[in-house]
């Protein structure tokens, strides 16, 4: 004979993962819409590194500003 203590463990549970919206290419900011304050940032670390390397190549240039253009209001 089970307990009721023991029943309440045998109980099934059911858990719900919730995956993060994909990103959008071009979005540097993270807000949901490729628009100026990406371009901001994306000027602003021209020739350099950082979030604005959208392709990965490790530096800031025309690459990724079509990237950006070609997402603007998305």
């Amino acid at each position: 004979m089970v307990s009721s203590e023991g029943a309440a463990a045998l109980r099934p549970q059911l858990s719900i993962m919730v995956a993060e919206a994909a990103s959008i290419p071009g979005d540097i900011d993270g807000d949901g819409v490729v628009g100026g304050k990406d371009l901001a940032q994306l000027l602003d670390e021209w020739g350099g590194s950082g979030a604005g390397d959208i392709d990965g190549n490790g530096v800031v240039d025309g690459n990724d500003l079509a990237i950006v253009l070609s997402a603007w209001g998305g």
